[in-house]
């Protein structure tokens, strides 16, 4: 998921009126739409094995998010394939939270 600054604003002016359910994806995704955030669906910018994104584990493309890995050693070899990707390509990286 991607937040807005606002969106997170809202959630921390008002997380604690959010029941939470098993999964924090749920919970964050729910409370959010109590809270008044609205969802936004933007399944290009997602590079993951069910968002018909072609080699998303090799993290060799400018999307904005990969997902999943379930390791922190996956994670970072992913990262820094896509930092790399971004330097070879002459791309500055934005590091936001936006929806």
């Amino acid at each position: 998921e991607v937040f807005s600054r606002r969106a997170l604003e809202r959630y921390d002016e008002g997380w604690e009126t959010c029941q939470q359910p098993p999964q924090e994806d749920v919970f964050v995704q729910t409370c959010l739409k109590k809270l008044g955030a609205t969802e936004v669906d933007a399944f290009e910018v997602l590079a993951e094995e069910h968002c018909q994104s072609e080699h998303w584990e090799r993290c060799e493309d400018s999307h904005a998010a990969f997902h999943p890995f379930k390791t922190a050693e996956k994670y970072a070899e992913c990262l820094r394939r896509a930092e790399k990707y971004d330097d070879d390509r002459g791309f500055q990286p934005v590091r936001v939270l936006h929806a």
